[in-house]
């Protein structure tokens, strides 16, 4: 008799679980950038960011650059460069993570300042830039989240 009620509550709870539809769409954290600065080579930059981005399906970031704040939070999904790929770690700690903004950037041979990803582009000095998370939202398809705040870039 317990075995029967087991498998009952087990096809019950499948079955009347509505918060993994695929109707709905699928949410991902949103990085917060908290500071902008040269990098070492002083070629590029450092975006420092506060993210947690462990879903299934998260597929990395998304950097969007223009003259002014709403350019940037306002551009088309697929205006931005993404980072590249395969990502040097996933940011799923409570730790500050950075996007180096590099044309010249190599993978990190030791990853002291937590580095997610490179961004082979040149940001322009007084401009805006932002992130936005990338997921699949199915197997072939990648959609970007909601942007991060923008910032000056120095």
């Amino acid at each position: 008799m317990r075995r029967a009620s087991i498998i009952t509550v087990f096809f019950i709870s499948i079955f009347s679980c509505t918060n993994y539809s695929t109707a709905d769409a699928i949410l991902v954290n949103i990085p917060i950038i908290t500071a902008i600065t040269r990098n070492a080579t002083g070629s590029g930059h450092l975006i420092e960011m506060s993210a947690q981005n462990a879903e299934i399906g998260f597929a990395g970031y998304r950097l969007f650059a223009g003259a002014t704040e709403q350019d940037v939070l306002s551009a088309s999904p697929s205006a931005g460069t993404d980072c590249s790929l395969p990502l040097y770690l996933i940011p799923n700690q409570g730790i500050p993570y950075k996007i180096e903004v590099d044309p010249a950037a190599v993978p990190p041979v030791n990853n002291s300042l937590n580095i997610v990803c490179s961004v082979p582009v040149t940001l322009t000095v007084g401009n805006y830039t932002a992130v936005r998370p990338l997921i699949y939202s199915d197997l072939s398809t990648i959609t970007t989240g909601l942007s991060s705040n923008a910032v000056i870039v120095p």
